[in-house]
């Protein structure tokens, strides 16, 4: 099949986030301004404490419609990732629908940057050893979908992980069987961590190719 590549999302990102808890987190904006160019935006207000920003990716209303329907796309991810200690790490991507971050993160209703309500784990990765105080890793993961606007389904369709060499294996992925409009084309990747130790990830790409 003859590749029809558009890319939409953050191509050139080179963000950088900081972790230093064992629980599952996601990509979230900035708490100050000045760290990227793309924050503070309308979309990706600064997180605070109480109010977190999540981060996702997700097809515009510029070129949506026939251009993504019953027609395979590809979420790209990558990044380069550093620890203070000894850890394992584990990526998985979550499909996110538009009701996740309605009304901005102080809306009752915001669950993008808990992944609650309305976001489904569609890769799962698997715990993979090899970030140390003195070994940094790269990271990329490809997930390929497909969605169609009659049945409303997210279909999951392949997924790769590779960090520094290694192959981590996908331990489970899914598919979502909606129904999905295309609004809820988007996508959010989260972060574990088996040390609270600060592990640094500076994301290089992230982006929904249309294949």
């Amino acid at each position: 099949m003859a590749r029809q590549d558009s890319s939409v999302g953050f191509p050139n990102f080179n963000y950088t986030q900081t972790v230093a808890v064992t629980s599952e987190t996601p990509l979230l904006a900035p708490s100050a301004s000045g760290v990227s160019p793309y924050f503070p935006s309308p979309d990706f207000p600064l997180s605070t404490t109480t109010y977190p920003t999540g981060v996702y990716i997700g097809v515009p209303a510029d070129i949506t419609g026939s251009v993504y329907d019953g027609h395979p796309f590809e979420v790209s991810f990558s990044a380069v990732l550093t620890s203070t200690a000894t850890t394992n790490m584990l990526v998985n991507l979550y499909n996110a629908k538009a009701s996740t971050f309605a009304g901005g993160p102080s809306a009752s209703g915001y669950t993008l940057a808990t992944l609650g309500t309305g976001c489904t784990k569609v890769v799962t990765g698997t715990a993979t050893a090899g970030l140390t105080s003195s070994v940094s890793q790269n990271f990329w993961m490809k997930a390929q979908f497909v969605w169609d606007s009659t049945t409303g389904k997210l279909g999951y369709c392949i997924a790769t992980q590779y960090q520094s060499g290694a192959a981590p294996a996908i331990a489970s992925s899914a598919s979502v069987t909606g129904p999905l409009a295309i609004a809820d084309l988007n996508f959010i990747p989260s972060f574990t961590f088996a040390s609270t130790a600060t592990t640094t990830i500076v994301v290089k790409e992230f982006v929904i190719n249309r294949l």
